[in-house]
């Protein structure tokens, strides 16, 4: 049986179990002939497309809000609690091949990759496992006969709605600080990659998380999304996504009880390149290559623009070139495929778009889309490189995510950071430079939550999940990862006591 027969076999069986989870059962819902879903790797038709009916979202928020009032979660013990969410992690560990062909099959992440996803999944349930017996409040200074002291509780319901391009790892983004938090949860998946959430909240069933605490509906954006962001049962909104998408969420909240949202919206992302990285830079052009290009450059922290000083611009652009036709879409599901696809053939056609756009507007393309590529049944796009574009054009200032990689050529550190924060968004930048004073000028004045210097190409990050960011502008708001999150998902009170 073939790489794809198989995860056809294991894709109808998960859906067949049901489209949503709720009170620790599978739950069936109601075909959705609107919705056709097929695998971007060959265009084939690979399910029903059922999803969770009205009446099984609510539920579900009513038996997160039960649980809560119950305190069936809240009052486990720090040690129990910690036991719990580390047993979900192994039992990630021990099930991420089937993960990671769910998410291959239904959005055209490498199989390779998804497996990565994973276990990185399993790694971010562990550290807020971990974090919770480390989390501490704050007292006050008060006289001898009182005592004042913050302390943090959960929000209650949480509300998260999960996109497509990392359907596990965004799941558990939301699920570890929200669960050690103490809330109870209601995920919503993208329609386009739901199943391994699913799993998910299977497998945190069996480790011991109590049914109602962690519930999963299906449905799109319009549909589930709206019910959950409208709802008075839900406490709070966790949400990635499109910044359109997450205004409209806003406003649903902002109509309904007025809850506090945690919003990341994408990005368009600089990766500055100064003049002294000279002898850096067919390595370095390795290193962004795979930045932009990873899973297909649907990513929101992706290097969309690279900013080159002028005096290293040709050569940057010529090894980005040579190092980017390395990157040849393959089969999602083969293990020997480095490059997949896009999430279906309707985003693969946006991009396609995009591009066209690009060159009416006078950009350079240096690697083009490849018809051959484009013309292969499923939804691929080759990974495509411009020069000279104008740092005001739609190219540069709208986020694309896709493979699609924008080159400005810039003097000096002033037009650099100009340039940089010339978009309304704020996500992420990272800088390549030896140059301490220029260093100094990028750490202080960039606009984005996340941001790196490096100074060599091969380095790695080692803080692994401890540290949390903040975007900034049209990419959202509310901290995500590290300690911070706790804090997200959690209200402040203060308690004052005086005898």
């Amino acid at each position: 049986m073939d790489d794809f027969a198989s995860a056809l076999d294991a894709a109808r069986a998960q859906e067949d179990l049901g489209v949503s989870f709720v009170d620790g059962r599978y739950i069936p819902g109601i075909h959705d002939p609107s919705f056709i879903k097929s695998h971007p790797g060959n265009g084939d038709s690979i399910l029903d497309t059922r999803f969770s009916t009205a009446k099984t979202i609510f539920d579900a928020l009513s038996t997160a809000k039960h649980t809560y009032s119950r305190r069936v979660w809240r009052n486990v013990t720090p040690a129990e609690k910690r036991a719990v969410l580390l047993r979900f992690a192994t039992a990630i560990k021990q099930n991420a091949h089937r993960l990671a062909t769910l998410d291959s099959l239904e959005m055209g992440k490498t199989i390779s990759d998804a497996t990565q996803d994973a276990h990185i999944s399993a790694a971010l349930i562990t550290y807020y496992a971990e974090s919770i017996d480390k989390w501490f409040s704050r007292k006050a200074v008060t006289a001898s006969n009182s005592l004042a002291y913050n302390t943090f509780e959960p929000r209650g319901v949480i509300g998260a709605i999960v996109p497509w391009n990392y359907p596990t790892c965004n799941a558990a983004l939301k699920i570890g600080p929200s669960l050690a938090a103490g809330n109870s949860i209601v995920v919503k998946p993208s329609e386009h990659a739901y199943l391994s959430t699913l799993l998910l909240a299977e497998l945190a069933h069996e480790s011991g998380v109590p049914p109602g605490v962690f519930n999963v509906v299906t449905g799109t954006g319009e549909t589930s999304g709206q019910q959950i962001a409208s709802s008075t049962l839900c406490n709070m909104i966790t949400f990635t996504g499109s910044h359109a998408t997450g205004k409209r969420i806003m406003g649903y909240s902002a109509a309904s009880n007025g809850k506090p949202m945690l919003m990341e919206c994408g990005g368009k992302n600089a990766s500055i390149v100064m003049p002294d990285m000279k002898d850096d830079i067919e390595s370095l052009a390795e290193r962004i290559v795979a930045e932009s290009f990873a899973n297909q450059g649907q990513l929101c922290v992706a290097s969309s623009r690279l900013l080159v000083h002028r005096d290293v611009a040709a050569n940057m652009t010529e090894a980005l070139c040579s190092a980017v036709r390395t990157r040849v879409p393959g089969s999602p599901l083969d293990p020997s495929s480095t490059f997949g696809t896009i999430v279906n053939g309707r985003e693969r056609d946006r991009i396609v778009a995009r591009i066209a756009l690009a060159k009416e507007h006078g950009a350079r393309c240096l690697v083009d889309p490849s018809h051959e590529v484009i013309e292969r049944p499923g939804s691929y796009l080759n990974p495509v490189i411009f020069d000279r574009v104008d740092p005001d054009s739609d190219l540069a200032q709208v986020e694309v995510f896709g493979p699609v990689l924008a080159i400005t050529q810039f003097n000096d550190v002033d037009k650099a950071i100009s340039i940089a924060n010339g978009t309304e968004y704020g996500l992420s930048a990272a800088v390549w430079t030896n140059d301490f004073k220029a260093i100094k000028r990028f750490a202080s004045e960039l606009n984005v939550g996340k941001l790196q210097i490096r100074a060599d190409p091969t380095s790695t990050s080692t803080h692994g999940f401890s540290l949390g960011s903040e975007p900034m502008g049209a990419s959202g708001f509310g901290v995500e990862f590290g300690m911070d999150a706790l804090n997200s998902y959690s209200r402040l009170m203060s308690v004052e006591l005086a005898g």
